[in-house]
């Protein structure tokens, strides 16, 4: 089993809203949902995404209306599966 993908950001930065938009759609209309993922939120939004639920942060990021979405999706995809997605 793959480890979790760990994710800090400052709770009060753009890119902490739009994960937060991503994590509270609940269940989606592919009836998939974050349940063995865990969120932490002090001054820090601290997210551990498990293996099997990357694909769905990956979707989620892929409709994401932010500006920073793909930047995070490319990143994840080369960290997580060793491909370089070019923009």
């Amino acid at each position: 089993m793959r480890t979790p993908l760990s994710i800090s950001c400052y709770r009060g930065g753009e890119d902490a809203a739009m994960f937060r938009d991503i994590i509270n759609q609940g269940i989606d209309a592919r009836l998939e949902a974050f349940t063995r993922s865990t969120f932490h939120e002090s001054d820090r939004l601290d997210l551990e995404f498990h293996p099997t639920e990357i694909s769905i942060l990956l979707r989620r990021l892929s409709e994401s209306e932010s500006d920073y979405a793909s930047v995070w999706e490319s990143n994840i995809v080369e960290v997580c599966y060793g491909v370089e997605v070019r923009s």
